[in-house]
């Protein structure tokens, strides 16, 4: 168990990379905090990892809200003691991936995936920034 005591706040975790993540990063003894934008997926993927002997809390977090990722790392914190890792995993293909040539993807369909695989990933890493200086200098989060 290479993460014992450790504790990860993973985003996208309710399906695909993210989940199967969130299964790993607990199969070696981190603590999860799952979140997805479909909060059910994330609850889903947490009760699975608790039911094989980990521990995990399922939220629902959309990477494009700040406070919803103040949120996720407050709850790594209140529940687990601490954040060791941010995986921003969460991600979205463009509308009508593969089948939309590229002179006919619109501005707006780029600035949507944008929205989450860039400034999702700057907002996660912004927060988990803040929860680390806090923790080294004695400060609660939040």
């Amino acid at each position: 168990m290479r993460l014992a005591g450790k504790t990860v706040v993973i985003t996208g975790a309710g399906s695909g990379l993210g989940r199967e993540a969130a299964l790993l990063f607990a199969h070696e003894g981190a603590s999860v905090v799952v979140t997805d934008l479909i909060e059910k997926r994330a609850t889903d993927v947490a009760a699975h990892v608790r039911e094989n002997g980990g521990a995990a809390v399922g939220l629902r977090a959309d990477v494009r809200s700040e406070s919803d990722l103040d949120t996720a790392v407050e709850t790594a914190v209140s529940e687990f003691g601490r954040l060791d890792v941010m995986f921003a995993n969460a991600g979205v293909p463009p509308e009508g991936f593969g089948s939309i040539p590229l002179e006919e993807f619109s501005l707006e369909a780029w600035h949507a995936v944008n929205e989450v695989v860039l400034t999702g990933v700057f907002l996660s890493c912004k927060v988990a920034v803040k929860a680390k200086r806090d923790a080294r200098s004695g400060c609660a989060t939040g």
